[in-house]
């Protein structure tokens, strides 16, 4: 499989009915097309119908049952769902069956059980990173850091960054390091959101209580500008 990301075109395209008036017609097609790679590299939130899209071409995809038009000049792309969801389900059979190959390895018994958890985590990771980039990883050395940022920043933390990143450049190492670089700049921003919060409670914790004393005989708009003031100062504290 290639290193590069793709969509796939399938044959059946020249014989769904859906595609009537539209596989003759080489605007109405590249539009559907160009549709289809922007769906995949927005998946899985809808993409945002392209400038260049003639309406009429759109209008026709939309009518052939194509494209589900959204507000916000969104759509999504049918069939893309069961599409990813398949290549999903290719990933996790290809994982199964690299982990679960049996060794030829001597006396490996402990080490198999030992490394049980560690390899259901392993394909998560896979799964992962092929939902994100539409290609299995192979490679040990890119194993190793993907599993590396799962122990450190969790999973819901990568699989976003790998979304996000991916669509600038999907090569294995520049993807990577963004993710990572990524990963360290809202890991750091977030602790030091966490410090800042946990140094205003003790500042409040820790702030002297002004008292105003309200004498005798003032009126209510007195008391009550009495009270704003005091209010005032328990902020600015």
């Amino acid at each position: 499989m290639s290193d590069r990301p793709y969509s796939r075109l399938y044959w059946e395209t020249m014989e769904d009915p859906k595609f009537d008036g539209v596989r003759e017609d080489v605007t109405h097609f590249g539009t559907w097309s160009l549709m289809l790679i922007l769906a995949e590299m927005a998946y899985p939130v809808p993409a945002f119908v392209p400038a260049v899209a003639p309406p009429p071409s759109v209008t026709l995809l939309a009518e052939r049952g194509l494209i589900d038009l959204l507000s916000g000049g969104r759509y999504r792309m049918h069939g893309l769902a069961a599409e990813r969801a398949a290549r999903s389900e290719h990933a996790r059979d290809a994982a199964n069956a690299r982990w679960n190959a049996p060794s030829i390895a001597p006396g490996n018994a402990p080490a198999v059980l030992a490394e049980t958890s560690i390899d259901e985590q392993s394909k998560d990771e896979q799964v992962a990173y092929f939902e994100a980039t539409g290609r299995i990883p192979r490679s040990p050395a890119l194993l190793d850091w993907l599993h590396r940022l799962w122990e450190r920043y969790g999973e819901a933390a990568v699989r976003a960054a790998l979304r996000t990143e991916v669509m600038a450049d999907a090569s294995p190492g520049s993807l990577m390091g963004r993710t990572e670089r990524r990963l360290f700049t809202e890991s750091a921003a977030a602790a030091s959101a966490e410090r800042a919060a946990e140094a205003r409670k003790v500042r409040e914790q820790h702030a002297p209580v002004v008292i105003r004393p309200i004498r005798s005989g003032m009126s209510a708009a007195e008391v009550e500008a009495a009270a704003a003031a005091y209010r005032r100062d328990e902020v600015s504290v």
